[in-house]
């Protein structure tokens, strides 16, 4: 009976440690989730960026033409 007992204690004090353990890791996983969206949004809108960068220069192009023809 005493080593049924201790065996509970001991299974009891090892699922407190894997709940504090998960507890820790979803808390790391939601950061880095984070961290990966807000990656993800600098990349779309620098993507978005270029190609609006890539416009402005046709355009700019096109005036240079328009003003000075070769």
């Amino acid at each position: 009976a005493e080593l049924e007992k201790k065996s509970e204690l001991s299974d009891a004090k090892i699922d407190a440690k894997l709940e504090r353990h998960q507890a820790v890791t979803d808390t790391k996983i939601d950061e880095l989730t984070r961290k990966v969206e807000k990656h993800n949004n600098v990349v779309e809108r620098t993507y978005k960026l270029e190609g609006r960068m890539n416009e402005a220069e046709h355009d700019l192009k096109d005036l240079k033409q328009y003003h000075h023809p070769h």
